[in-house]
């Protein structure tokens, strides 16, 4: 199946939250105090799953005033992750330039910041800065809790017309029951809703949910849900499960 993952402004899983939603921008203190430095804009994220157990975290990346100099994934266990693809150093040449860093982290992870290592010109160390990701996006209700940490799209296979026209949308989300009485997961009970106000329910747009069961009182469970046949014209900006609304406008 062609794939056409989108860059969202999400992140796999690993999401800036909605109150500091992308573009995230920060810079070093060298430039006030030296005219020199640096200052970074990221533009969004693509999570890409490697495999069961990898998932490939692709950052697009901008600057106006160039950079030269290292960069970390730090994740919310205070874990470093040097990029796998280019190195660990970026010279963008001291001209305008926009890139994207690529890190290989354990699925699931949730980024806590980037940490950037600036050289100034003449190899000298410049002022480190990072941008800092706030949390994953969540909202709850009536003793229901539900987070989502990324969300993916893809093309269709284009075996007849209706397919052809649409995409298949990935949402990696955990549902936590702070009720006293058991939850039955059930697909019926999801929704997505695109910019127009359309809602595609889950019991039409989602085959099956792997036989998830119930969650027991204070349990979690986090899991992938696929929404398919939905048509490449809609934008999803709202996830809903039961009486749970989730605005992810600014991720897709």
């Amino acid at each position: 199946m062609k794939r056409e993952i989108l860059s969202l402004c999400i992140a796999t899983f690993i999401m800036v939250s909605l109150a500091c939603a992308f573009p995230l921008s920060g810079q070093s203190g060298d430039i006030s105090k030296s005219g020199y430095g640096t200052n970074v804009t990221v533009f969004g994220i693509i999570p890409i799953d490697l495999n069961d157990d990898t998932t490939r975290i692709a950052v697009d990346l901008g600057t106006a005033t160039g950079y030269k100099g290292t960069v970390s994934l730090v994740d919310d266990q205070d874990k470093f992750y040097r990029p796998s693809e280019g190195g660990s150093s970026i010279d963008g040449g001291w001209s305008k330039d926009r890139f994207f860093l690529a890190f290989d982290v354990p699925k699931g992870t949730v980024i806590k910041r980037l940490k950037f290592e600036p050289m100034l010109p003449g190899e000298t160390p410049g002022e480190m800065f990072s941008i800092d990701w706030e949390s994953v996006p969540e909202t709850s209700d009536d003793g229901l809790k539900m987070k989502m940490y990324s969300v993916t799209s893809q093309n269709e296979e284009a075996w007849d017309l209706d397919y052809t026209n649409s995409n298949s949308w990935v949402f990696d989300i955990k549902l936590t029951n702070d009720r006293s009485e058991n939850i039955a997961l059930s697909s019926d009970n999801l929704a997505i809703v695109d910019q127009y106000g359309w809602e595609y329910e889950g019991r039409d747009h989602v085959g099956f949910m792997q036989n998830l069961g119930q969650l027991a009182p204070g349990e979690s469970m986090r899991f992938d849900v696929t929404f398919s046949k939905i048509s490449k014209l809609s934008r999803p900006v709202m996830l809903k499960y039961q009486n749970l609304t989730l605005d992810i406008s600014a991720w897709t």
